[in-house]
């Protein structure tokens, strides 16, 4: 089981909701309920000029951050550029960076929730950390299973940001990357659980029928039609009825006014 704490760095994402990723149930991990939070540099310090945080100034900031509860990995989110403006960076003692730089729109766009997005870096990196040995990640366990074809896998390079839309939904373990992480020592069990588990990671069902709807636009049309026409049928009859509750209603009214008159007499 992996431990893993969650620290929000500067401003907090808007839309994402927190409380759905720290109550994710998961058999391969576990994540602190309570979500830090820590203040960015005020300044970027990129060598190339762009505006980017650099490894070595993240590096600083998060080594002065202690906390009294030891866990296997802590994920810093933050929603600005970081170095050579990559989705996320590996750095010492296990703590990993990850930016919405970008990518939220992206997401945004396809509708897909954010918290997906940080859940499928969390079974990225905690498959990784269960193959080693030293249980110390470093950027060259990264390069070493990441793959630039697209197979919707977990370990999809991603080099187009635009990319990250086919991991964050459903996302699988290519046969590949099967391979080698069951070859360093990750249970072939916890392999299969991830994958399952990952199933989860989907549209909210509203965007997942008009996705479904949008692939099949000669259906969509169809059901189309046949609902205007159950539509029309149903006010037809909604009319029909209205218009006898018109002459009923008033002879009805008149019927008991006579009575009631008649009585009185």
């Amino acid at each position: 089981m992996v431990h893993v704490r969650l620290v929000i760095m500067g401003n907090i994402i808007s839309d994402l909701d927190l409380s759905k990723i720290t109550h994710w149930k998961s058999e391969l991990f576990t994540i602190e309920k309570e979500v830090k939070r820590g203040i960015l540099p005020q300044k970027a310090d990129s060598p190339n000029g762009n505006w980017e945080y650099s490894d070595l100034l993240l590096e600083d900031t998060f080594s002065k951050m202690n906390y009294t509860s030891p866990v296997d990995i802590t994920f810093f989110i933050i929603d600005a550029p970081i170095q050579d403006n990559w989705l996320n960076r590996i750095l010492s003692g296990n703590r990993i960076v990850i930016t919405y730089y970008q990518v939220k729109e992206i997401l945004q766009k396809e509708n897909i929730p954010l918290e997906n997005y940080i859940l499928v870096r969390i079974y990225m990196y905690g498959l990784l950390w269960m193959a080693k040995s030293n249980k110390e990640l470093t950027q060259n366990d990264e390069y070493a299973i990441l793959h630039d074809y697209r197979e919707n896998c977990l370990y999809d390079t991603c080099g187009i940001k635009s990319e990250v839309i086919y991991k964050c939904v459903q996302p699988i373990i290519c046969e590949q990357c099967k391979a080698y992480l069951m070859s360093h020592g990750v249970a072939k069990d916890d392999v299969y659980i991830a994958e399952r588990e990952q199933k989860k990671l989907k549209r909210n069902l509203y965007y997942r029928l008009v996705h479904r709807l949008k692939s099949y636009p000669i259906i969509t049309f169809m059901l189309s039609c046949c609902l205007a026409i159950a539509l029309s049928v149903v006010a037809n009859a909604i009319s029909e009825c209205y218009s006898n509750l018109l002459i009923i209603v008033p002879c009805l009214l008149f019927c008991i006014l006579w009575y009631l008159l008649q009585n009185k007499h």
